[in-house]
């Protein structure tokens, strides 16, 4: 029920603030607060409990407006937008009280803080006010004031359409990537050449915003890196963050910290390639952004997870790990499982790199508790498979068990390809054989199927690139992080 999900997904502070706020100047509890009351002890949602207590529809519509007004109030100094939009309302009250001295003051605050923070939507309407409050009380100069204001709305304008033209070239290209990451069909190629070769990337095109000028670097890095230019790419990943770094009204946009962060990685992974210093850890980055809400605290923790994978930065992963493990409560409350379910794999695999095999399989059990496939298939296919690496390494004993556990998955969730097939095999092989170039022959011929299967797949599968390693590793009879340095390898898929 949508009200239970509000309210379990409200922090202590604002349950509180939402009871005292409430409740201030009325001598009894109102009926929605103790309604309030009633579906906050609720684990699992329960209509006919509150039917029993009597409460009605009206109830908990009431208690869900009244919550919303309490949120707002909280976020009023949190949110560039929600004070621009409090403002807005005082110009109302203030038009309405013919208060011209009082409303051209809030106009100017508002109109500095909006240029500030390239709120430029927000800014249009505020000039829509100035201009109101111009024919009201100007007397003087009459024409040249509008004169100036309509030039200064026309330039806003153009920002506007600016910064809208370079979002949803992004939004193209990136829609374009996520179909086909490696543009291996050539009708995608196509598309990518003509999105790139936009007037927007030109020499002479100008980007007007802060944030246009990220969109304009990001899709120049990536023309540059599918172009095989990574020094190129590089320069406009610096470019990005000097960006952010002067800009910081950035960072209190939704989603733009973590689209710092994940810049910041693939800068810094490239700054080990070129085995360059690196001025900042990972848990200094954390510690000293902004973060406005949960969900992009999770995304950014998911992400840092992910490059101390990529890089093998195992001793900034093991406390992101300890960090993920005070949160997790919290997390499994508010964070969907499927998504948290991605979380865990990253972790799975982190300790499988190390070869830690006890650890992989506790994060590995969190994945495989989530019974549901639609949202995240691809985690929950490579979970199965990689409950066959790590039983061989722990137990191999109960190997056949698991096989048929996954042969059985596969088939009743309609993914049982030639890849799992081969890789079932595998397993099945390895169950029976006895000397190492018996296991050496079943890793090859596993490695090689991969190598020939996938060149026909647009995008590889999720931990695919991961099992490859782990085969190589065994046949080398080395393990896989000292592989990966022997090889140079960096952004592996996990």
């Amino acid at each position: 029920m949508l009200l239970h999900e509000l309210i379990q997904s409200m922090s202590k502070a604002e349950k509180r603030y939402f009871k005292l706020h409430v409740q201030i100047g009325k001598k009894n509890t109102p009926r929605y607060v103790q309604l309030f009351d009633a579906i906050k002890k609720q684990s699992e949602y329960d209509e006919q409990a509150l039917k029993e207590k009597g409460f009605t529809s009206d109830d908990k519509n009431l208690l869900t407006e009244k919550i919303l007004d309490t949120l707002h109030i909280m976020q009023l100094h949190k949110s560039v937008d929600a004070e621009l939009c409090m403002m807005l309302s005082y110009f109302s009250i203030l038009h309405q009280k013919r208060q011209w001295n009082l409303l051209g003051k809030y106009i100017k605050r508002a109109k500095k803080t909006a240029r500030e923070n390239e709120r430029f939507t927000l800014l249009l309407d505020i000039i829509k006010w100035e201009q109101n409050l111009i024919f009201k009380t100007v007397k003087n100069d009459f024409y040249d004031t509008i004169d100036t204001l309509v030039k200064e709305k026309k330039a806003v304008t153009e920002q506007l359409n600016n910064e809208l033209a370079y979002s949803n070239l992004c939004m193209q290209i990136d829609a374009l990537l996520v179909t086909d990451k490696a543009l291996s069909k050539p009708e995608n190629e196509t598309i990518f050449q003509r999105l790139i070769n936009s007037p927007l990337l030109h020499q002479q095109a100008k980007p007007l915003s802060k944030k246009a000028m990220i969109d304009y670097c990001y899709v120049k890095s990536l023309y540059h890196k599918y172009a095989n230019e990574m020094e190129k790419s590089y320069h406009y990943y610096q470019l990005i963050l000097e960006i952010f770094d002067k800009n910081e009204f950035l960072f209190h946009i939704p989603e733009y910290t973590a689209f710092y962060v994940k810049v910041w990685f693939w800068e810094k992974t490239k700054t080990m390639k070129l085995k360059k210093p690196s001025d900042k850890t990972v848990i200094q980055l954390l510690e000293g952004l902004p973060v406005d809400s949960l969900d992009v605290s999770y995304n950014i923790h998911l992400q840092s997870l992910t490059y101390c994978v990529r890089t093998l930065n195992k001793t900034e992963g093991e406390q992101l790990i300890a960090q993920a493990e005070q949160q997790w409560q919290h997390y499994t409350k508010h964070i969907k499982e499927t998504r948290l379910s991605t979380f865990s794999y990253t972790i799975m695999i982190f300790y499988c790199m190390f070869e830690e095999w006890d650890k992989a399989q506790k994060w590995l059990d969190k994945v495989t508790a989530v019974n549901r496939m639609t949202d995240r298939k691809d985690v929950q296919v490579a979970a199965r498979i990689w409950q066959l690496v790590i039983c061989y390494e722990l137990a191999s004993y109960e190997l056949d068990k698991h096989i048929q556990s996954a042969y059985k998955y596969f088939v009743r969730n309609e993914y049982y390809f030639e890849v799992e097939q081969h890789i079932l095999q595998t397993f099945r092989e390895l169950y029976k054989a006895i000397t190492h170039q018996e296991k050496k022959e079943i890793w090859q011929k596993l490695i090689q199927a991969f190598d020939t299967t996938l060149k026909s797949e647009v995008n590889s599968r999720r931990g695919l690139n991961n099992l490859k390693l782990w085969c190589e590793s065994k046949i080398a009879r080395t393990n896989m992080t000292a592989l990966i340095e022997q090889q140079d390898k960096y952004f592996l898929l996990a």
